[in-house]
């Protein structure tokens, strides 16, 4: 075992892409965008290999739809996507009429996933695409959104994140909810799922929460500001369903005025990983949420013990003690050749943020993980290139 966390190598698998699921037997849930907007694919491939690379289109080019989830057993997908309601009013706006932000009070992107204005959460059988609303999301309220389903290990349970009131901006009014989860037989309709007996779990007006990853069947690891003071400050907070409902702030001491996000419990080594802003320039707020958080922020991913102890920072994109060029190379697989270009421009972006981490396999020194790096291209904020980044870890 290392003594100290570190990068072993590291390889591009995919570009353009946005958030994923790994599933060991049913292969890869990806986010894919076109023309600015985002659909779903499925592509059969390991995390070892270029080979094999078949991609099949799950829902509808054009219309946001993202943010899955693997049921434990690979046969279904809980995902969420832009209701059939707000899809007419978004193709409305597309064609010139200019009066959805009036009569809806909202704006197209945040129908994205990750953001979830106007979202229904959905559930697809694989087999044959049968798909399924879980949750509907309200005609004509412009701030509900739905991000972020998890089922529980067993898949006995469905967390995600729902904004069920307005704020004082997108990063209010949010709640987590847990419901219980089945398929069950009808003689008509043969097996269709059951959402029961959901939880609420309110955290007050103003903050913003958004689920992570389970530790076990009974508690779940989320991020957000609960006390609404400042919501571009997320921090990582464990939560245990049991009569006492006790939720522990895991990221802590040294993590005061940082970002961190996508907490993940790695079991078989009794790690956390997530992504932060910590060892970064300090995020420029100049008001409680400022609106242009996606044009300053950054993250690594870092990596602490289950009790929130003993964080480290594993890759270091960006900042002024960034990796240099031999170094970063000297970390890549040599067969990855064809993405020295993307290597290279992640090395010399501005602004790089690791997010959305997955454990595909442990190993005896550590894991391999897929993580999604976002990456500014030159001087322009807005433009950013993304890939789908295979990591072998020693922890």
């Amino acid at each position: 075992m290392s003594t100290r966390p570190i990068i072993k190598k590291m390889r591009i698998l995919d570009e353009a892409c946005k958030t994923f699921a790994f599933h060991p037997e049913a292969g890869l849930l990806i986010d894919r965008w076109k023309r600015g907007t985002c659909h779903l694919e499925r592509q059969a491939i390991t995390c070892s290999t270029h080979d094999n690379k078949a991609r099949v289109a799950l829902t509808t080019p054009g219309h946001n739809a993202g943010n899955a989830t693997w049921h434990p057993s690979g046969e279904y997908c809980a995902f969420v996507e832009v209701s059939r309601f707000h899809q007419g009013m978004i193709r409305a706006w597309e064609r010139g009429d200019k009066v959805l932000d009036e009569r809806l009070g909202m704006n197209p992107g945040f129908t994205v996933p990750g953001k979830g204005v106007g979202c229904d959460l959905k559930l697809m059988r694989l087999s044959d695409g049968k798909v399924w609303t879980l949750v509907e999301s309200p005609r004509r309220r412009p701030y509900h959104a739905i991000i972020h389903p998890r089922f529980s290990p067993d898949g006995t349970r469905v967390l995600w994140g729902e904004r069920i009131r307005e704020g004082s901006s997108h990063g209010g009014g949010w709640v987590l909810r847990v419901g219980r989860f089945e398929m069950q037989w009808c003689e008509e309709f043969g097996h269709k799922p059951r959402l029961y007996d959901t939880e609420t779990i309110d955290f007050g007006p103003g903050g913003f929460v958004e689920p992570g990853g389970w530790n076990d069947n009974d508690s779940f690891y989320y991020c957000g500001n609960i006390y609404g003071k400042r919501p571009c400050e997320p921090q990582i907070w464990q939560y245990w369903l049991d009569e006492e409902h006790i939720h522990i702030q895991m990221t802590d001491e040294g993590f005061e005025h940082t970002w961190n996000e996508h907490p993940r419990y790695v079991p078989g080594l009794d790690k956390i990983l997530f992504c932060s802003s910590r060892d970064l320039e300090p995020l420029p707020w100049h008001r409680p949420c400022d609106h242009r958080w996606e044009e300053v922020l950054a993250m690594r991913l870092t990596v602490m013990n289950e009790d929130g102890s003993d964080a480290e920072t594993l890759t270091r994109f960006g900042g002024e003690d960034r990796w240099s060029t031999r170094e970063l190379f000297n970390l890549i697989h040599a067969d990855d050749r064809t993405s020295r270009s993307t290597w290279w421009a992640i090395q010399q972006s501005p602004r790089v943020v690791v997010s959305e981490t997955e454990v595909v396999e442990e190993t005896n020194e550590g894991c391999k993980l897929l993580a999604l790096v976002a990456y500014q291209k030159g001087d322009d904020a807005g433009s950013m290139g993304s890939a789908h980044v295979e990591m072998e870890v020693a922890l």
